[in-house]
């Protein structure tokens, strides 16, 4: 989500990609995820529009996105 908001592609809780079984995971996110990095000033989200934009403690999260492991986009030849 902070790789993201970011490079620009997450404006919405849409935007996100969501990966095994979507009803748990976008729960956990409304209940869990997204209020923790509300809290931490990392986001701001708008529960009623479905918006997350960068919040003010934002830049301290993001200058670590760059250290995180990407995923292989394409399948390896292996």
């Amino acid at each position: 989500m902070l790789a993201g908001l970011a490079d620009g592609t997450v404006e919405t809780v849409a935007d996100l990609r969501v990966r095994g079984r979507a009803d748990e995971i976008a729960a956990e996110l409304r209940e869990t995820h997204l209020p923790a990095l509300e809290e931490a000033g990392y986001i701001e989200w708008d529960r009623e529009a479905g918006t997350i934009e960068p919040g003010p403690n934002f830049e301290e999260a993001a200058g670590h996105v760059a250290d995180l492991p990407m995923p292989e986009l394409e399948p390896s030849d292996d």
